[in-house]
């Protein structure tokens, strides 16, 4: 088992059971790093406002402004801008014309590797946000809704089989 000990307002040290020293967390160089790859998101900014354009309705420009706009700024700019991009890609192909199944594979983190936005790797959370601005943005959002819902409940049910497999064969030892 492991301590920690906050030394000052941005380092972090991690001890041992014995109290012996084994890392520093150094939040301020953390920091640094998500302010630099956040400068660099907010040049994306009007990149990722043309793309969204071309895409949605006149109605849903507002929308899509005030989510990129509050998206791009601040210490999470480069997570958030993973997502807005996943988002992109996913409204991209059903704009297209791309069956549901393809474009959900741009955010499916439910099977094999998750994909990776702005050096993000798309968590469940994020994989679901994305969904979300899919889904409340663009004019295909209802439909990809549904086909979502049943990705994740299929997903659901094996995993409950899975879990199933094993009570039972905890019982039987």
């Amino acid at each position: 088992m492991s301590y920690y000990h906050f030394k000052n307002f941005c380092e972090l040290e991690k001890y041992d059971e014995q109290g012996n020293w084994i890392e520093t967390y150094n939040y301020d160089e953390t920091w640094r790093m998500n302010l630099k790859m956040g400068v660099a998101v907010s040049k994306k900014r009007n990149t990722y406002l043309e793309r969204g354009y071309h895409i949605l309705s006149d109605e849903k420009h507002i929308a899509w402004k005030n989510l990129v706009n509050s998206s791009v700024h601040g210490e999470n700019a480069w997570t958030n801008a993973g997502i807005i991009e996943a988002t992109l890609v996913v409204m991209e192909q059903l704009s297209a014309g791309s069956s549901l199944e393809e474009a959900f594979q741009a955010v499916d983190v439910y099977h094999g590797i998750s994909p990776i936005y702005n050096q993000l790797v798309l968590s469940g959370g994020s994989s679901y946000k994305a969904c979300m601005f899919v889904i409340g943005l663009h004019p295909r959002g209802e439909e990809f809704s549904d086909y979502r819902n049943q990705v994740i409940l299929e997903q659901c049910k094996v995993t409950n089989k899975v879990k199933s497999k094993i009570d039972d064969q905890k019982k039987r030892l």
